[in-house]
């Protein structure tokens, strides 16, 4: 019974969107515009049967663009809108929202902005692990915050790089 909203301004060269119902890296749902086809597309990854298209909306789409892609799971639906206005919707044959969710890149470079998430289920605020993109150098490892002393290498670095161009008053800092 649950819904879940998400939306995103999506700035792409090449197919990039939502990914949602994910369960592991080769069984999941998507929603993508592709700007290279021209088209919005609805669909599923699984590794025997690769990217399949469940539904698809043809629309001119211009790489570079902002586009604000928005999608809504409830039960077994889901809903898309692209710009403000619903263009296109599936019904799959089990529930939509108990995987896990994220935005997704496939191929050319994507700028996501403005990302939304919104949903009635209580549990997801309970979830607290993030999911990140497989190219992220070394994001697990990060277990402590900066210190200053791990800081102060940088600063008197970029001091000495300045300091030549500064007045004597600029100096005394």
């Amino acid at each position: 019974a649950s819904v879940l909203d998400l939306s995103a301004v999506i700035n792409t060269q090449g197919r990039a969107g939502f990914i949602y119902d994910r369960y592991d890296d080769s069984t999941f749902k998507f929603v993508t515009l592709d700007v290279v086809a021209d088209q919005l597309i609805i669909g599923h990854y699984t590794a025997r049967s690769g990217w399949v298209t469940d539904a698809s909306y043809t629309k001119s789409l211009d790489p570079g663009v902002n586009h604000n892609l928005g999608m809504s799971l409830k039960g077994s639906t889901v809903s898309v809108t692209l710009n403000g206005q619903v263009v296109l919707g599936y019904a799959y044959n089990a529930a939509t929202v108990d995987g896990r969710f994220g935005l997704m890149a496939v191929t050319g470079m994507t700028r996501f902005d403005d990302v939304r998430v919104k949903t009635t289920d209580p549990a997801v605020a309970a979830v607290t692990v993030t999911m990140l993109a497989a190219d992220s150098p070394a994001a697990s490892n990060i277990t402590a915050p900066l210190t200053a002393g791990d800081i102060r290498p940088i600063v008197e670095e970029a001091i000495r790089r300045i300091a030549p161009t500064l007045n004597e008053s600029q100096r005394a800092f």
